[in-house]
């Protein structure tokens, strides 16, 4: 840093400059109404600074512009047609498999042997792991699971039956599990596994699970059952009371519904009772769709059933059939299992009572009873009897459908009595020719979502089981998921009941590991004219049509940032899935096309695949927890680049895949190996991003990366990610699609790589233009972003905004989702820091509360389908373009848009009285529920939505409900297997030496570095100084860090003892302090006044003491601001040469000061002293040289070079220049 310099004067002269000064500090007033402290502008050009110097997004833009590209039309018809397609041949292949399958089973039943010749499933052994059935599964051979209530003549199949099913999967690769449950409860499963999801060896039965059932019977049902919940139920049986088996009974027919059926319960006693549930009130009167969550909610009403009372068949019965009115208007079959445990019936004639009701319903409801127990004799039996033949029934109402009674005398096998219910529906004769395709559900083998695709098996005209194929639903669904023509066009999925199965707005398939979620489309395709497009589609047509609909596009974390609403032309394009009642549609939105970059001459440095494991990096270093090349940058391929996604997600890959990639990527080889046509294009163009990286040494960044639309990711230092990874679907880029071309923040968080705590800073790229001037409807081809140190950034706000240093005054910085960015509490000595995800209603409540009242700050919600719950956000909006300025009255703060950004920045003073108003939870996780207080009082939560119906899963009125969430970003697992032993002997990417790093500056510049302050018993240090993190987490000596597993060193600190060098400089300090004491309270004011010129441009009407009184470098400014406006680029350079002299620290102005009144001709050179609330700066290494040529890049290591300061005034105010922009600071 310059010092000020001062010629020789006499005495009198240096007299009659301290006097001067002296007026000019008292009569520098700080303005409070006649202008504004703070502006965004400079804040703006800092975060242009990172982007351009840091990131180099200009240049790769310049790239970018200077490529070629082909474009071509969109052919919405052909592309719909070929998803269609796509799934169809999926289906088809496996319905092929099963049939041969089933015949095969057929012919081979008459030779099922007694005698077991195969593992039990819960002891499989010799297992490998396979990605594609997330399993260790054992190929050679397959295994049994025998149910604890198998028949006594239970058969099992042929070796032969094994033989085919291996051909199937050697024929077609995209088969799951094969399956074939038998009559008398065997099942025979292949590839060999181990479940994980049954708790013993007998506890499997086919026969009352929901694939078997739908297949024998595929006719959806409607189930009512009437449970007898009397005290005759207390009798107890081996040890368990009635009670206990008949609960255990209904659980079991529960198991055996799919989502397609509808069920009800009704308890019985001397009145009947429905479920009254927390979790949703329509199950007292409404049938519920037998999805996994309702099931799941109506065992917990099961489990609360008592036995007590007497019974009343009459009220049961009553309740029964109220249910069946509440179905919806499609074909059922539709049945009432009634239980009873013996004992007089209170109330009218159940039998008449059945006859009522049932004519009311065309006399559709099928009506099964059971005897539960020995007492079930004489008039109870007959009673149920005819129940069941419904005796008094008129055939004048409908035909009458004649159920049948079961006495049930050992209450061991009720299970087995009730749950196969379903046969009823099937005549002994009557065979299904075409396989039944469920529902989507959770593969309890894998957790991963699937379809069982079935077929029953006959032999001599009776049914002898079901065999089924799985298909993952993934895979089915490949490349309607990842179709990405354009940011806002997009693929769904529907069944002929108009359930949601694939849709950019639910979880994606591969992501989901927990049970499916059914949602009608009407909920997420709102515009009036897209219900005919849907009826169309359950009428399994064809067709187009054009109109607005609108994008719901997630503004990053979807339930803390919210979303942006886009109403977007769009063209809609459907076509039937063969072979099934799916159906595709693709939706393209207007001026969307297919665009690629023209071949581009590849070289072989322009690619190294990420897979570090299988191909070793030349350098190899350890960067912080990650393995990594200081050399390159790494590419991945993410599944969208590849044609068929989850066929890569699903195979393992080898060096040999790797070897592939490399020749076809680098010209070696023709032949793709699978990806999209413009990946190569794409990994071409993305080089630039290395060239440029590799010059640009900028130790505040800890990770620097390019991530295209098509898939394609690059990675410097170079590292290896884990196969899920994919950039498209992270906070970071969907951040940026929404803010096209800003310089989008992010809230802080802790590096998941170990670098501590980063803030992301990304922006896009854009399709070349002729004029290159680019526009936010621009087409988007990549985005980049650095994640960089907090503290880098809270240093730069406080070197270059004068007043955030200051005592009086505190800045902080927020998102446009109200988070808090920078704040003073984040830098503060800690032991468990509160940095990530901090509102400001968490920090600053009454300044945020204060900004909803002005309407800047808006709550908003929007609905999450998986959890049924509605989740609130915050969003800035309408900030005035002068900003607020509250600092005169009220609050007493300013909050100014920070230009070409998504955050804010505020300033307030330091002691502000603040509200009781305030979050009720803070947590990182968006799982917090909203409290009671006012609305205006309340960080991001979620409520229950009380519109939603679990049974009927639907709103109550979608036309105008909240729209709806996003789905949530997928969880990533952030180190690959063997990483971690992989680092330990690896020197360090970068060799840092905090220990040079004298002043908090320097030490907030470089990432893994601390500025101590604190020793490890929380004892103010005499001396600050910085350390490597791992040595002083959060200004603390000794604290521990915030990860779980820390390791060893991340950095290097040059071997000196830090400790030692404190001391050292303590001493230095004692020397000292008495003459800071006693300069104390004059360099304040100095301070204040340097204040007030720096950010007035130190306007002569306030400095009010003649001019040629004032020292030379006031009056120099002086001078030049009273020319500015004939001269604006020039007093912007000299201000900024002035202001790199006093914007460093407060310290170094006394320095000066101290210079001007002592008149010292020969200055001595900066000494860096570091007091315990004072930093005396050093000065800065001087520029870098100008990066080489783009053609004369070689790679090269990281040197150890001191590290750059935050950008100073000055280069701020050439981006100001560059800009026109010459009233950037206030």
């Amino acid at each position: 840093m310059e010092m000020f310099s001062v010629n020789t004067t006499t005495q009198r002269e240096r007299v009659w400059q301290c006097t001067c000064l002296t007026l000019v500090i008292l009569l520098c007033p700080l303005p409070m109404s006649s202008g504004t402290l703070i502006n965004g502008r400079l804040l703006g050009g800092i975060l242009d600074d990172i982007a351009d110097n840091g990131l180099g997004v200009s240049d790769v833009q310049a790239e970018y512009d200077a490529l070629e590209y082909t474009n071509s039309p969109l052919d919405g018809a052909g592309i719909s047609k070929q998803l269609a397609n796509s799934i169809s041949a999926q289906i088809q292949g496996a319905e092929a498999a099963l049939k041969g399958l089933v015949n095969v089973i057929e012919e081979q039943y008459s030779s099922f042997s007694g005698e077991n010749q195969y593992t039990q499933c819960c002891e499989v052994t010799n297992t490998n792991d396979d990605p594609r059935y997330k399993s260790e599964v054992n190929f050679d051979k397959a295994c049994v699971a025998e149910a604890g209530q198998s028949s006594v003549n239970k058969k099992f199949p042929t070796a032969r039956i094994v033989e085919v099913m291996k051909e199937n999967v050697r024929i077609n690769p995209n088969l799951k599990w094969q399956y074939f449950g038998g009559e008398d409860g065997i099942l025979l499963n292949y590839p060999a596994v181990k479940p994980t999801g049954v708790p013993d060896c007998d506890s499997y039965d086919p026969r009352f699970r929901s694939f078997y059932a739908s297949a024998v019977s595929p006719v959806p049902k409607d189930v009512v059952l009437v449970l007898d919940t009397s005290d005759s139920m207390r009798t107890l049986h081996n040890g368990k009371t009635l009670m206990e088996l008949a609960k255990q009974a209904a659980r079991t027919v529960l198991d055996s519904l799919g989502p397609n059926d509808q069920i009800g319960l009704v308890s019985l006693a001397s009145s009947a009772s429905t479920p009254v549930l927390a979790e949703s009130t329509c199950y007292t009167t409404t049938l519920a769709a037998a999805t996994p969550s309702n099931i799941q909610n109506l065992k917990k009403y099961l489990d609360s059933l008592r036995a007590m009372g007497g019974r009343n068949y009459e009220a049961g019965l009553k309740k029964a059939f109220s249910f069946f009115r509440s179905s919806n208007g499609t074909v059922r079959d539709q049945v009432v299992l009634f239980l009873a445990a013996g004992g007089s019936s209170e109330g009218s004639d159940p039998v008449s009572t059945i006859r009522d009701e049932n004519a009311a319903l065309e006399e559709k409801v099928l009506v099964l009873t059971f005897g539960l127990g020995k007492s079930v004799t004489g008039s109870v039996q007959t009673t149920l009897q005819n129940m069941a033949a419904q005796t008094q029934s008129r055939m004048s109402a409908g035909e009458v459908k004649m159920g049948t009674f079961t006495k049930v005398e050992n209450p061991d096998d009720l299970s087995v009595a009730m749950a196969t219910y379903y046969k009823f529906f099937l005549s002994p004769s009557q065979g299904v020719s075409n396989p039944e395709i469920s529902a989507p559900h959770r593969d309890i083998l894998d957790k991963g979502l699937i379809t069982s695709i079935c077929l029953p098996a006959y032999h001599s005209g009776r049914l002898i089981g079901v065999a089924c194929s799985d298909v993952a639903m993934s895979e089915l669904l490949s490349e309607a998921t990842y179709f990405d023509k354009g940011e806002l066009s997009y693929a769904f999925v529907i069944n002929g009941y108009g359930r949601t199965y694939s849709h950019p707005l639910l979880p994606r398939p591969y992501d989901d590991p927990d049970d499916p979620i059914f949602v009608d489309i009407h909920h997420l395709e709102r515009a009036p004219a897209a219900k005919s497009v849907i009826s169309s589609m359950i009428r399994g047509e064809e067709g187009n049509s054009s109109f607005v609909s609108t994008r719901t596009q997630a503004r990053g974390d979807v339930f803390r940032e919210g979303v942006s609403i886009t109403n977007v032309m769009s063209h809609y394009y459907w076509a039937p899935v063969a072979g099934s009642t799916w159906s595709v549609c693709v939706v393209i939105s207007d001026g969307s096309k297919n665009t690629e970059i023209s071949p581009p001459t590849v070289l072989p440095s322009i690619f190294r695949y990420h897979r570090l494991d299988l191909k070793s990096a030349s350098i190899p270093c350890k960067h912080f927890f990650k393995y990594a090349t200081k050399d390159t940058t790494s590419v991945m391929l993410t599944p969208g680049a590849f044609r068929q996604p989850y066929h890569y997600l699903n195979t393992e890959e080898t060096a040999t895949n790797v070897t592939q990639y490399e020749r076809y990527l680098t010209g070696q080889s023709s032949q793709n190996p699978g990806f999209k046509n413009s990946v190569l294009g794409s990994v071409a163009a993305t080089y630039k991003a290395e060239v440029i990286w590799r010059k640009k040494h900028a130790d505040y960044i800890t990770w620097r990366s390019i991530g295209t639309m098509d898939g394609v990711v690059r990675v410097f230092p170079g590292t290896q990610l884990a196969k899920s990874y994919d950039h498209t679907r992270t906070d970071w880029f969907q951040r940026s699609l929404v803010d096209k071309g800003k310089n989008v923040v992010s809230a802080p968080y802790l590096d998941p790589w170990g670098s501590g705590y980063m803030i992301t800073l990304s922006r896009t790229l854009y399709e070349a233009k002729a004029d290159r001037q680019h526009t936010p409807s621009d087409n988007i081809v990549a985005v980049m972003k650095a994640d960089f140190t907090l503290y880098y950034l809270y240093q730069a706000i406080q070197d270059n905004y004068t007043y955030c240093s200051l005592s009086s005054y505190r800045c902080f910085v927020i998102d446009s989702s109200g988070y808090l960015v920078v704040h003073d509490s984040f830098v503060e000595v800690s032991d468990s820091p509160n940095i990530e995800k901090v509102h400001i209603f968490s920090k600053e409540p009454a300044i945020g509360r204060d900004l909803v009242a002005k309407g800047v700050l808006v709550r908003e919600s929007c609905i999450e389908y998986k959890k049924e719950r509605e989740h609130f956000y915050w969003k800035v909006i309408a900030v005035p373009g002068s900003g607020i300025d509250n600092m005169a009255v009220g609050l007493q703060y300013e909050l100014h848009s920070v230009s070409n950004s998504n955050v804010y920045l505020v300033i307030t003073r330091r002691k502000l009285n603040t509200t009781p108003c305030k979050c009720t939870s803070d947590s990182p996780s968006y799982d917090s529920q909203c409290g009671a207080l006012a609305r205006e009082c309340e960080c991001p939560c979620y409520k229950n939505s009380s519109d939603y119906n679990s049974c009927r899963l639907e709103f109550s009125t979608p036309e105008n409900m909240t729209v709806p969430c996003p789905q949530a970003l997928p969880n990533i697992p952030h180190l690959v297997h063997g990483e971690s032993s992989r680092i330990k002997s690896l020197s360090n990417c970068k060799a840092l030496s905090c220990h040079l790093n004298s002043t908090q500056r320097g030490c907030f510049s470089v990432v893994g570095c601390s500025w101590c302050r604190q020793s490890k018993s929380g004892k103010e240090l005499n001396a600050y100084y910085c350390a490597k993190q791992l040595d002083c987490y959060f200004g603390r000596v000794g604290q521990k860090c915030p990860y779980d597993t820390c390791g060893s060193s991340n950095v290097d600190n040059g071997g000196d003892d830090l400790n030692e060098v404190g001391l050292m400089i303590g001493f230095a300090v004692f020397g000292v302090v008495f003459l800071y004491i006693i300069s104390k309270k004059f360099r304040e004011k100095v301070h204040r006044c340097r204040n007030n010129v720096l950010e007035h441009r130190c306007r002569l009407p306030r400095c009010n003491c003649p001019k040629p009184q004032i020292p030379s470098i006031f009056q120099d400014c002086c001078q030049k601001s009273t020319n500015a406006d004939e001269a604006p680029s020039s007093s912007n350079t000299q201000v900024s040469t002035i202001s790199n002299n006093m914007v460093s620290s407060s310290d170094s102005d006394s320095d000066a000061v101290s210079q001007v009144v002592n008149n010292d001709p020969d200055p001595p050179p900066p000494v860096t002293v570091t007091f315990a609330n004072s930093v005396f700066d050093s000065e800065p290494p001087p520029p870098t040289a100008p990066p080489p040529a783009y053609e004369d890049v070689v790679p090269v290591a990281y040197e150890d070079v001191a590290p750059a300061p935050p950008p100073s005034y000055d280069r701020i105010m050439m981006y100001m220049v560059r800009n026109n922009d010459t009233d950037s600071q206030t």
